[in-house]
C-alpha cells in the first residue's frame, strides 16, 4: 500500500527509503517509493559529509551515481544501511530545525509533583490515599523530539491529560500492581502504545514501574515499517496493548537501564541527543518485533472490563460535575444506573477504592487545589469546603491531614500569594 505523504516526505522517511524494510517486502517498497528519491538521499549526503556517509559514497563516483541501482545497494551491510539513514535524518533535521537543548534528571518527587513526571502528558493528579514515599523518576528528554521516560511510584493517584498531538508514547509496563492506563487494567511485560492525541486517564498505585518512550509518531510508522516489514496506511487512532512473551519481554528490560545510563552519561552533549539515538531506535525496533509476535489485547479485554470501566468513568463524570451537591451512593447507582454491589465493584477494579473514598478523594484534591490560591483570592478555609460540598469542617480538617500530610490552614499559608 502507498505510503502517507507526510510519512514519507519527512527526513526519517530515509530508513525506509535506504533499508526498504524486510527482504520479503523491500523490492515492492523499492518499486513504489521510487529510486530517485533515495539517489537524492545519497547526493543531500555527499554534501554533508561524516564517517559514515564518505564511507558509502566513497564507493559511488559521480558518474556511478547515475547508475545507482538496487543491486548495489542492498549489497551494503544491514547496520551499513541503518547507521547512513540515521544520520542522514538526523543531519537533516539539524539543518531544518531549532535546536532545543535535551536535559536529564533522576529526582525523587513526592505526590504533589507528579504533574510532570510523564513526557508530553502534563496531568491533573487527585491522590487517591496517604502516602508519604517520594517516586523516583529518572527523565531524558529533547523537548518536542523524542524522550525515555523511567518512573517508579510509591503512592496512589489517579492522572487525566492531554497526550502530545503529533507524538506517540510506547510503555513497557515492567511492575503492573493493579494499575490502569486508558482503561486498560496493566499486567507485568505488557505493551502499551498511546497515540498522539489521546486524552490519558491513569490509576497508579504504588509500586507501579515502566519505561515509557516518546517519540514523533512518522518515525515510529518508519520504525515499525523497518521492523514488521509492514507499511501502516493509517495510524491507530485509540490506544491497544499486548502482552509480551517471557523472552522477549526479558530482551527489552535488559535493554531499559544501560539505554538510560548511557544516554544519562550523554546527556551534557546538546548535538548528541538532539535526536532518537541510535540505542532508541534499535530498542524500539526491539519493541516492534516483539509487539508483531505477540497476542493483541484491544482496551476491552473482556466485555466485564470494558463495562467497570464505562460505569465507573460515568460515575466519576457525574461527581466532578456534582462535587458542590450532596452524592449518596443510593443517588449515583440510580444516574449511572446499575447496584450499590456493581457500583462497588466497578470503583474498586477502575480506582482501586470504594465509591464512598473516591468521592472523599477527589472532594479533598479539589479543595486542595483551591487552597493554594486561597490567599491570592483572599478565600477562607471555610468558603473553600463549602465549595467542593464538605459541610463537617472537623472531619474536614481531619482527612485532610491524613492523606496530604498537612492541615488546610497550612496549605494557604504555604502557598504563594499571586
Amino acid at each position: 500500500m502507498d505510503r502517507p505523504s507526510s510519512v514519507s516526505c519527512h527526513p526519517w522517511g530515509v530508513l525506509t527509503l535506504a533499508i526498504g524494510v524486510k527482504p520479503r517486502c523491500r523490492d515492492a517498497a523499492f518499486d513504489k517509493l521510487g529510486l530517485d528519491r533515495r539517489r537524492h538521499a545519497v547526493e543531500a549526503a555527499r554534501h554533508q559529509p561524516s564517517e559514515t556517509s564518505e564511507s558509502i559514497i566513497s564507493h559511488q563516483p559521480s558518474a556511478g551515481l547515475r547508475q545507482f541501482d538496487r543491486a548495489q545497494f542492498f549489497s551494503m551491510s544491514y547496520s551499513l544501511c541503518v547507521r547512513y539513514a540515521i544520520h542522514f535524518a538526523q543531519r537533516t533535521y539539524l539543518l531544518t530545525k531549532r535546536p532545543s537543548l535535551p536535559s536529564y534528571r533522576d529526582v525523587e518527587l513526592g505526590p504533589d509533583e507528579l504533574t510532570s513526571a510523564a513526557s508530553g502528558l502534563p496531568v491533573k493528579v487527585d491522590r487517591l490515599s496517604s502516602g508519604w514515599l517520594p517516586s523516583r523518576i529518572r527523565q531524558i528528554q529533547s523537548p518536542g523530539k523524542w524522550a525515555l521516560d523511567l518512573p517508579e511510584f510509591h503512592c496512589a493517584f489517579r492522572a487525566v491529560g492531554d497526550f502530545s498531538p503529533s507524538s506517540i508514547a510506547l510503555v513497557s509496563v515492567q511492575r503492573a500492581c493493579g494499575s490502569t492506563i486508558c482503561g486498560i487494567p496493566l499486567k507485568d511485560d505488557m505493551v502499551v502504545t498511546i497515540p498522539a492525541g489521546t486524552t490519558v486517564t491513569a490509576t497508579i498505585q504504588p509500586g507501579l514501574r515502566y519505561a515509557a518512550a516518546v517519540v514523533p509518531t512518522a518515525i515510529w510508522a518508519e520504525i515499525q515499517a523497518l521492523s514488521t516489514g509492514m507499511i501502516e496506511e493509517q495510524a491507530a487512532d485509540h490506544p491497544s496493548a499486548v502482552r509480551l512473551a517471557t523472552s522477549h519481554a526479558q530482551a527489552i528490560r535488559n535493554q531499559i537501564e544501560p539505554m538510560a545510563d548511557c544516554f544519562a552519561a550523554a546527556s551534557t552533549d546538546p548535538i548528541q541527543l538532539e535526536h532518537p539515538p541510535l540505542m532508541l531506535v534499535e530498542y524500539l525496533g526491539a519493541l516492534a518485533d516483539a509487539r508483531a509476535v505477540s497476542d493483541r489485547h484491544e482496551p476491552g479485554i473482556t466485555q466485564s472490563v470494558g463495562r467497570h470501566l464505562r460505569q465507573a468513568r460515568a460515575a466519576e463524570d457525574f461527581i466532578h460535575a456534582h462535587i458542590q451537591e450532596e452524592i449518596p451512593i443510593v443517588r449515583l447507582c440510580k444516574e449511572i444506573g446499575v447496584s450499590r454491589r456493581q457500583m462497588e465493584y466497578a470503583f474498586r477494579a477502575t480506582f482501586g477504592v470504594s465509591p464512598l473514598e473516591f468521592i472523599r478523594a477527589l472532594r479533598l484534591n479539589e479543595a486542595r487545589r483551591q487552597l493554594t490560591t486561597a490567599r491570592a483570592s483572599g478565600l477562607s478555609v471555610t468558603r473553600v469546603a463549602m465549595e467542593v460540598g464538605i459541610t463537617h469542617l472537623g472531619r474536614f480538617a481531619a482527612s485532610y491531614r491524613s492523606l496530604f500530610g498537612e492541615s488546610p490552614k497550612e496549605t494557604i499559608h504555604r502557598a504563594r500569594p499571586s
